[in-house]
């Protein structure tokens, strides 16, 4: 149920519109529980925005999904854990899911490559 009344739109915070230039073709977006930071999934990593501060909302981060930058951005998925500190980046046709780290501006040590993609005999 939702309240309409005069006094809860008063004291409901009004939404405000802000405009961020992200990375290369975004594909989503998902944001931290604590709502402080917004993560946009784009063909060339992840955009990490912080949506506090006296600046106003601004990227702080372009984090890469991928060690090899000819993979395609077609054949991976990717989802954001809740508290904002992970990527998890599975690919097409692999067994396994790889963690890339965004708070740190990302560690491709876990990242998937061309290389450790599955191959058909």
């Amino acid at each position: 149920m939702i309240d309409l009344s005069a006094a809860a739109a008063a004291a409901t915070p009004q939404l405000s519109h802000v405009t961020l230039a992200v990375g290369f073709r975004p594909v989503s977006i998902a944001f931290a529980a604590d709502q402080q930071r917004a993560f946009a999934v784009t063909e060339d990593g992840v955009s990490v925005s912080a949506l506090d501060g006296a600046s106003g909302a601004r990227v702080v981060a372009n984090v890469a999904l991928d060690t090899d930058a000819t993979a395609s951005a077609d054949t991976r998925d990717v989802s954001i854990t809740a508290d904002g500190r992970w990527a998890a980046v599975r690919r097409e046709g692999s067994d396994t899911v790889a963690l890339v780290a965004l708070g740190t501006g990302g560690d491709l040590a876990g990242a998937p490559s061309a290389a450790q993609s599955p191959t058909s005999t």
